[in-house]
């Protein structure tokens, strides 16, 4: 055999290989020998359309997780990090505008958390800390993103300032609140 033959051979024989071990990654829903989730995943509704995809690795969602509407636009995209329970979590309106954003920790709300109407207009910010609502808090209207309304909240409790303002933008009321009750004038 040839020394140009034998390359040739070794060189097809590698892309094969390569090919083949890159064709065995994709196959999908596959499970390990514990018969956890492992590689591309794909689960469809009984209409045969698309519900999600994924990848997994021992069982746990890593990397982007996609949803969709039966419409077949997306619903959610999250972003799992390896050995992490942060995700990164985007919603849509059935039309495509976005939704919502923000992070869960532990499959609970953490940080700040951001509201659109199906017209992609800002109507809310919130606050949260393990679940619960914590810090400042603004409610805007759906339709021309006016501020209606600020709250401050601690653990999941009014506390402090609470606002209300009409749509011209001028101040409506004012409430102090201590730990969920009225406090002050």
């Amino acid at each position: 055999m040839s020394v140009i033959t034998k390359r040739i051979l070794v060189a097809l024989f590698l892309l094969f290989s390569v090919y083949a071990v890159n064709s065995q990654s994709d196959i999908l829903n596959r499970v390990d020998k514990f018969g956890k989730k492992y590689g591309y995943w794909k689960k469809y509704q009984s209409n045969g359309k698309l519900l999600w995809e994924g990848r997994f690795y021992n069982g746990e969602p890593v990397g982007d997780m996609f949803r969709y509407y039966p419409n077949g636009k997306m619903e959610s995209r999250s972003k799992y990090y390896p050995n992490s329970p942060k995700v990164e979590t985007i919603t849509y309106h059935s039309n495509g505008e976005k939704a919502s954003e923000g992070v869960f920790i532990n499959k609970i709300k953490d940080g700040q958390w951001v509201y659109y109407s199906n017209k992609g207009i800002l109507i809310a910010k919130e606050q949260w800390k393990l679940g619960k609502l914590d810090g400042k808090n603004y409610t805007y209207s759906p339709t021309d993103g006016v501020l209606l309304e600020e709250s401050t909240w601690q653990q999941g409790k009014l506390h402090g300032d609470f606002k209300t303002y009409y749509i011209t933008g001028q101040l409506r009321t004012s409430f102090a609140y201590n730990h969920h009750i009225i406090h002050g004038k």
